[in-house]
């Protein structure tokens, strides 16, 4: 009688034992997983921006975030982005004499004019780039609002900014912002 209780005793501990143990590789399984699948995400290298000493190399045609206000000026915790719109900046630029050739345009606030004039530099924390529309005397002017965008692009390429107004309104709700990502 005493032999049965200890063994069923026993058996009692063991069961308890493989239960804590089961629970515990399930439990160890689940972070594993959560950590996988969440914390290690890959960052896809960027390959439309090549830089080669002072000369840099734009390929961007993606789509970015519209807001109403800086999303990296405001007090708020999180603005909420007004709707995604394409970007596109395509072309070669030299950093020692600012000249850039190529084309720059926002969906919905393309550069107008008869002329676009674009200058790149090189500043202490990436990049930063000019962009103007303008309808010259001595042409026939085009119709529409003229933009202007000052686009910032961080070391790593992994920010870009860019500030957006139209001449003749210097109104801060006439500003707009875009970002490559939710802010």
């Amino acid at each position: 009688m005493k032999v049965e209780a200890i063994n069923r005793k026993e058996d009692i501990n063991m069961k308890k034992k493989c239960l804590i143990i089961g629970l515990l590789v399930v439990v160890m399984i689940t972070i594993l997983v959560i950590v996988l699948k969440f914390g290690l995400k890959k960052e896809k290298p960027i390959t439309d921006i090549k830089v080669n000493g002072n000369e840099i190399e734009l390929d961007i045609n993606r789509k970015f975030f519209l807001y109403d206000e800086d999303p990296l000026e405001t007090e708020k915790e999180k603005i909420e982005p007004l709707k995604e719109v394409e970007v596109v900046i395509k072309g070669k630029g030299n950093c020692n004499n600012n000249k850039f050739e190529g084309e720059v345009k926002v969906e919905g606030f393309e550069l107008g004019g008869n002329f676009q004039s674009f200058n790149i530099s090189r500043e202490e924390n990436g990049y930063e780039m000019t962009c103007m529309s303008v309808n010259l005397q001595n042409e026939e002017a085009v119709d529409g609002p003229l933009y202007y965008y000052w686009i910032t692009i961080s070391d790593d390429f992994k920010l870009i900014h860019i500030w957006i107004t139209e001449y003749g309104k210097n109104e801060s709700d006439d500003y707009h912002w875009v970002m490559n990502s939710g802010y």
